[in-house]
């Protein structure tokens, strides 16, 4: 599957999502930093590169059950992606615990 990928022309010719994520935000009502018209006020780890184009979401039950899924998705996914960052979250604390799902 990798390999088809990397073959295809993705060109989108929709010039909004060939911007990147970061380049919308504003029009999205996005939260913008102070003093700023279009910079977003997003966490550090989402502001890079400038055309960032999506965000994968894993859950499961501890860390290795989370890196197994992604590691299936990015193997199949192969070079038509890059991993810029990974933030790893918890379960929630307290009276909350068991509701992550």
């Amino acid at each position: 599957m990798s390999q088809v990928l990397a073959q295809l022309d993705l060109a989108t010719q929709d010039l909004h999502f060939e911007g990147g994520m970061k380049s919308e935000a504003a029009s999205l009502n996005d939260p913008l930093k102070d003093g700023t018209a279009a910079e977003p006020a997003w966490e550090a780890a989402f502001s890079s590169p400038a055309k960032l184009h999506g965000v994968l979401l894993s859950a499961g039950s501890d860390r290795q059950e989370c890196q197994k899924k992604l590691d299936k998705i990015t193997g199949i996914l192969g070079s038509s992606i890059r991993v810029t960052t990974t933030i790893s979250g918890k379960v929630r604390p307290g009276a909350m615990e068991g509701h992550e799902q």
